[in-house]
C-alpha cells in the first residue's frame, strides 16, 4: 500500500466519514490521520536499528595516504549504523578482494594509531569506527583502494500520496493499526485501542520473524 492507501485504509479502520483523495495539505482531522500514519512508519522503523529492510550496500574509494573517512567522504548520507562484520577491499578487480577485520576503537587507537603505528603504509587490512561513526584505515592507504561492504539506514519518511514502506506490503497493515492506537488514544477510545494494539502487536511480531532472524536482535525477541 502507497501513502495514500494507507492512509484511507486507517480511515476505514477507525470508522472515520469521508474518503482521502490526497494526503497534502490536509487539515483538521484528516491532517491528523495522515500525521498518524507517518508517526506509525517512523515509530515501527525506530523499533529495530537493524531491520533486514533498512540494510544496504556501500563502495567508496580511498584516497592515497587518506586514513580517515567520514560517512560523508564514503557517499553516504543516510548512515545510521555500520555492518562490521561485512567490509572487503580490493585494488583493481574484485578477484584482489580481501576480508577487512574489524576492531573496537579504543584498542585500534592504542595500538594501530601509537607511535610509529600511525604513519605504517599498505593494503588496509583492518579498521575501526571513531565515536563520530568516520572509518578509520590500517595501514595508511597507499594507493586507490575500493572498500565494499553494508549498512543499515536511518528511518526513511514517506512523502505524496505514492510513497510506500520500505517493508514488504504483507506486513504495512502493521503501520495502519499503530496509527489507529494514536487515534483511540486521542479519542480515548479504550475497546478501540486495545483492539488496534492486539492487531498491532501480531503484525509487529510477524514483521519481526521475516525481517530480524538473521540479526542479532533477533535472539532478544520475546
Amino acid at each position: 500500500m502507497n501513502r495514500l492507501e494507507l492512509a484511507n485504509r486507517w480511515r476505514q479502520e477507525a470508522g472515520v466519514q469521508g474518503t482521502y483523495t490526497t494526503t497534502v495539505g490536509q487539515t483538521g482531522m484528516a491532517a491528523k490521520g495522515v500525521n498518524w500514519i507517518d508517526s506509525a512508519y517512523e515509530d515501527i522503523q525506530r523499533r529495530h536499528s537493524r531491520w533486514d529492510f533498512l540494510r544496504t550496500d556501500f563502495t567508496f574509494n580511498t584516497i592515497e595516504s587518506a586514513a580517515t573517512y567520514t560517512p560523508t567522504a564514503a557517499g553516504l548520507s543516510d548512515l545510521n549504523e555500520w555492518k562490521k562484520d561485512s567490509f572487503r577491499c580490493y585494488l583493481d578487480t574484485v578477484t584482489d578482494e580481501q576480508w577487512l577485520d574489524c576492531y573496537d576503537w579504543s584498542f585500534f587507537r592504542d595500538s594501530r594509531l601509537l607511535g610509529a603505528n600511525r604513519s605504517v603504509e599498505g593494503r588496509p587490512t583492518e579498521f575501526a569506527v571513531k565515536p563520530d561513526k568516520s572509518l578509520s584505515l590500517w595501514a595508511v592507504p597507499d594507493d586507490e583502494y575500493t572498500i565494499v561492504g553494508e549498512y543499515w539506514k536511518v528511518p526513511e519518511v514517506m512523502s505524496g500520496n505514492t510513497g510506500e514502506p520500505n517493508f514488504p506490503d504483507q506486513f504495512h497493515m502493521a503501520i495502519v493499526w499503530r496509527a489507529l492506537m494514536f487515534f483511540a488514544a486521542s479519542e480515548e477510545a479504550t475497546y478501540l485501542y486495545s483492539h488496534a494494539e492486539k492487531e498491532f502487536l501480531k503484525s509487529l511480531f510477524t514483521l519481526e520473524m521475516d525481517q530480524l532472524w538473521m540479526s542479532e536482535e533477533a535472539e532478544t525477541l520475546a
